[in-house]
């Protein structure tokens, strides 16, 4: 449990400043964060550097496929959602790398997508949008009333996850 709890915190933490500061330049302090994340087995970034470290594009932000990756491992559900035989309705996943990852997060409630037939895997993400998932994953309910994608930071804050 805690392993899980420090883990989100360090998500957190690596989330929140490339997604909520897009435009700023990267700072190097924060792949301290990405190592640790990538030493839970969370973070696995997009390869090997020449110099034999992991890379990790820490200053694109990360995409909405990216942040349904992360929070199923996040999860302990990464195993079960590559094994898992699960349908989405989204066209636009069609041949994507996350296709599997994704049909699970939506057969698990995790996502509805960004509209009826489409997911956007590609688009940036936004923290209130990985809050909205991570609320999801905890079993709130936006649909019944829970809280609201609008209101996800108030949510999250309101229940410690994030100040």
């Amino acid at each position: 449990m805690k392993k899980k709890l420090l883990s989100l915190l360090l998500i957190l933490c690596l989330t929140a400043l490339p997604i909520a500061g897009a435009s700023a330049a990267y700072a190097p302090k924060y792949t301290v964060y990405a190592d640790t994340l990538f030493g839970l087995g969370l973070f696995q970034g997009d390869g090997i550097a020449p110099d034999g470290t992991p890379s990790y594009r820490l200053g694109d932000g990360m995409t909405r496929a990216e942040c349904i990756v992360m929070l199923l491992r996040l999860l302990g559900e990464e195993d079960a959602a590559l094994a898992a035989d699960c349908a989405a309705p989204f066209r636009d996943m069609t041949g994507h790398w996350a296709i599997r990852y994704v049909s699970y997060a939506y057969e698990k409630g995790y996502t509805s997508g960004t509209g009826a037939d489409t997911f956007s895997p590609d688009d940036k993400a936004s923290a209130k949008m990985y809050l909205t998932f991570l609320l999801r994953a905890l079993g709130y309910n936006d649909k019944a009333g829970d809280f609201s994608y609008a209101a996800a930071y108030e949510k999250a804050a309101e229940l410690g996850v994030c100040p």
